[in-house]
């Protein structure tokens, strides 16, 4: 620890910390950044607010600390409260009681936007949001390079003292990491993670489409678990020894069974604090990531049995930094796989005192969030007797139809493991309508967005299906084997290709299913790309394989038959097309033009 004059102190960064500065150095425009708030009625000035906002960065040191890099290191540099309190009085008028709207509404405006200078700035901002003389709302705006789930209920609780007190808080806390998993432990992790990714053979398997190119964290709305169904739930947990996360756990597992999946590659942020950090604010999470069996028709014990055993190596895993394990797992894919969905529980520590004597406090902490830590994340918060559900996600890899049906089933499948029956929710997979045509089992009309499949329309006499694994239906917008009607017999054939049923009926062609994923720093959507090469106006054709060019392993290879051989589009050009429309994980290693002789 060095001080600079008489204020300023050098502080080592954690990983999560210099990942997160990483990112937003390679692209300022995200955010990483999430919010809280609290609604005070009675009677106040700013000035308390401001106080108690000051109060809390003085207790906090990585709540006043900017991120520099400082000899070539990077490092956090704890500056005085002063100099790093963020406070405004925002005029927001409102009725009494939607001071929660009114916060969400002012930060949708424009703060979720606003991106952080991490070298500048510390990662709470705090706006006074002023309703009427005798309510306000503070919002905390939060940057997560200094900020995790845990720590808000943290700052609530010296938010809510300092309000009582501004001087009751205590000296400064040392902003220490807690400690790492020993090596043998670090060890144990990547050989077990070595071990199964080969196995995995494509992204999970979830409701609806992907809107590839857009950008952000959008989020479904909030619904509240019915109280019947939490009961039976917390229940049947507690018959089998187990946790109520643990029986939600196995409730996902359900869901994703129904969708297809029989393993699924989850990670859940868990909380690393240990006796000597927990009343710190500041970044101390690691992302674990798990394996789940995934059974639709698995007794409530066994699937308790399997979630509890997936949950007990998690919690064995929990202290292995990401990034150590990422570096010696030899599956370059790894990080695709163990991001591609997170689950997480969020729920206030036992007894939070968040009360101050003469004032109404009501604090949300179940907000919306900017960072993409995961391709999807549902967020089930414990309200018992309730439970609050959201799906937040990344559009690029799901639209939002199928992230409000991908929350609706959640609770279709609480519903099925607290009542304990495996039957999934209703499926059914309307034939479309037999058209006149050619004697080909369908005509594919192509969409004017290249970013969604054709539709396929069967010709006379036949019909289309989609499947699933267990030979029924295939939920509506989960890809499955698209299967074809023989007009003679009505018997059904398998036809190897992959297609998906859109709520309205419509089949949508996914394209071969034994080559649509291509596994390439991540899993390669090889239908989608070519769709978006064929768009352009200077590509007659286009394929994409993954070939083994030695020393650097497996890379996928589009090859595109340019429509004006004497003319072919440059490399260059077709990369930048791609980008266009799809995102850097779906872009393939190499593009080859070819000419027909």
């Amino acid at each position: 620890m060095t001080a600079l004059g008489d204020r300023v102190l050098h502080r080592p960064v954690s990983a999560a910390q210099s990942a997160l500065w990483a990112e937003q150095e390679y692209d300022p425009g995200t955010s990483s950044s999430g919010y809280f708030a609290v609604a005070v009625t009675g009677p106040l000035d700013p000035g308390r607010l401001r106080r108690a906002a000051l109060a809390v960065l003085h207790r906090h040191e990585p709540l006043r600390s900017v991120l520099r890099v400082v000899d070539g290191e990077l490092r956090q540099v704890v500056l005085d409260a002063d100099d790093a309190l963020s406070y405004d009085e925002v005029a927001v008028p409102c009725e009494a009681g939607a001071e929660r709207e009114a916060a969400a509404a002012f930060m949708a405006a424009g703060e979720n936007r606003r991106r952080w200078d991490l070298a500048a700035e510390g990662p709470v901002r705090f706006h006074g949001l002023a309703h009427a003389p005798d309510r306000r709302t503070v919002v905390f705006s939060v940057h997560h390079a200094g900020f995790d789930g845990r720590s808000k209920f943290v700052v609530a609780a010296d938010f809510a003292r300092a309000l009582t007190d501004p001087d009751g808080l205590g000296p400064p806390l040392d902003a220490a990491h807690p400690a790492d998993a020993p090596d043998e432990v670090c060890a144990e992790a990547a050989a077990f993670w070595t071990r199964v990714l080969p196995g995995v053979t494509g992204p999970l398997l979830v409701q609806g489409g992907r809107e590839p190119g857009r950008t952000g964290v959008r989020s479904t709305a909030t619904t509240p678990l019915a109280e019947r169904d939490v009961a039976a739930l917390r229940e049947l947990a507690a018959g089998s020894s187990v946790s109520t996360f643990t029986a939600l756990l196995a409730a996902l597992a359900r869901q994703l069974a129904w969708y297809g999946n029989d393993v699924a590659v989850l990670a859940i942020a868990a909380d690393v604090s240990d006796e000597t950090t927990r009343g710190t604010a500041g970044v101390q999470v690691n992302v674990v990531p798990l394996v789940l069996p995934c059974a639709a028709d698995r007794a409530p014990g066994a699937a308790l049995a399997e979630a509890d055993e997936a949950l007990a190596r998690m919690r064995r895993f929990r202290r292995v930094p990401f990034r150590r394990l990422l570096a010696e797992v030899p599956d370059r894919s790894a990080r695709r796989l163990m991001t591609q969905f997170g689950l997480s529980f969020p729920r206030p520590p036992r007894g939070l005192r968040l009360d101050v004597p003469g004032l109404d406090l009501r604090w949300d902490f179940f907000t919306a969030n900017t960072s993409a830590t995961f391709d999807k994340t549902l967020q089930v918060r414990a309200d018992w007797p309730r439970g609050l559900v959201r799906l937040d996600y990344r559009p690029q890899t799901m639209d939002a139809a199928g992230a409000e049906a991908f929350a609706a089933h959640f609770h279709e499948a609480v519903r099925s493991l607290a009542r304990s029956s495996g039957a999934p929710v209703a499926r059914g997979v309307p034939s479309a309508p037999a058209e006149e045509g050619p004697a080909a089992p369908w005509v594919a009309v192509p969409a004017a967005d290249p970013l969604d499949p054709p539709v396929l329309r069967p010709t006379s006499g036949r019909a289309l299906a989609v499947l699933g694994p267990d030979g029924g239906p295939a939920h509506v917008g989960v890809p499955g084997a698209l299967v074809v009607s023989d007009p003679a017999d009505g018997s059904w054939a398998d036809t190897g290709e992959e297609a998906r049923v859109r709520p309205d009926g419509a089949v949508e062609h996914l394209g071969p299913r034994a080559t649509r994923w291509l596994r390439h720093h991540g899993f390669i959507d090889a239908p989608l790309v070519a769709r978006v090469l064929r768009a352009h106006p200077g590509v007659r054709d286009a394929r994409v394989e993954v070939r083994d060019t030695g020393r650097r392993g497996p890379v996928a290879v589009a090859e595109v038959e340019p429509a004006d051989p004497a003319r072919p589009p440059g490399v260059g050009e077709l990369r930048a097309h791609l980008r266009d429309h799809l995102d850097g994980f779906d872009l393939p290693g190499r593009i080859a033009l070819t000419t027909t002789p």
